[in-house]
């Protein structure tokens, strides 16, 4: 397992199902960089491989053996980022069995920029939000 399975199993984080988009989203938030597309293809089929994770109709969520993972370094009751670095620092260069040999997620041409946009347009809305909250009489200076 590498550093970034570690980071794309916690970028996915739960068993509910997510999207490529949540899980730009939340690839961003805990390592303020965005996944390339080489990085997600090769994480999702490593976690996969190895039972922690499952895709199905372009959708990624944790099995209770990936969620177990994340549990055992303080998932829930320490902060997601330091949990994904220890559980990245114990995974680097560990091999775990495979339990689903066939994996072989693609991303489709196209798909990851526009999850990408997709999380740039929420960002770009959540500042805004943000400013309007602190200044809701539009004054200057407030």
């Amino acid at each position: 397992m590498t550093r970034t399975d570690a980071w794309i199993l916690a970028a996915i984080g739960s068993e509910k199902a997510i999207t490529l988009d949540d899980l730009v989203s939340s690839a961003d938030y805990l390592n303020r960089l965005i996944p390339s597309k080489t990085e997600v293809e090769e994480a999702v089929n490593h976690l996969v491989k190895a039972g922690l994770a499952q895709e199905q109709d372009r959708r990624f969520r944790l099995t209770a053996e990936g969620r177990g993972w994340l549990e055992r370094f303080g998932w829930g009751s320490r902060g997601v980022i330091l949990v994904w670095i220890e559980l990245a620092d114990a995974w680097n260069g560990m091999e775990l069995p495979l339990t689903d040999p066939a994996s072989d997620f693609m991303l489709e041409p196209g798909e990851l920029e526009g999850a990408v946009a997709a999380h740039h347009r929420f960002v770009q809305e959540w500042i805004a939000k943000r400013k309007r909250e602190r200044n809701p009489g539009g004054l200057r200076g407030e």
